[in-house]
């Protein structure tokens, strides 16, 4: 997949996490959020012409290539692992505790790091 269509996946991610918290959809919102997140930071690396298929390989790779060398602030790979957790918690454990508080605590985070993931393409 190019640069624009993941960049184009992450858009469309924002948008459903947005319109998900406003409905109070706990679950869907971490997991839009997540993968806006996810596809950001494959565009980053597919700038840089890195590409794997987990996703635990995406955001190990993104933390290697980005934060360690300080391309990108650390607390952009700290938000991609946390968001992570949350959607995994969301999507597989029955008796996790996600509240709208916590979705709305992370609410931000998403399109911070679609930002900073665009402008490290722009980098680059």
């Amino acid at each position: 997949m190019s640069v624009d269509d993941l960049l184009a996946k992450a858009d469309r991610r924002l948008t459903e996490a947005a319109r998900d918290v406003d409905a109070g959809d706990v679950e869907r919102f971490l997991s839009a959020s997540y993968y806006a997140m996810f596809y950001a930071a494959s565009a980053a690396l597919e700038k840089v012409g890195v590409s794997r298929a987990k996703h635990s390989a995406i955001i190990a790779v993104f933390g290697e290539h980005f934060a360690k060398t300080k391309r990108v602030d650390a607390r952009y790979h700290a938000m991609l692992l946390g968001t992570f957790a949350l959607r995994s918690a969301a999507d597989y454990e029955t008796h996790a505790a996600l509240s709208l508080e916590t979705a709305e605590e992370t609410l931000n985070n998403p399109r911070s790091f679609v930002a900073a993931s665009r402008a490290l393409i722009s980098e680059s």
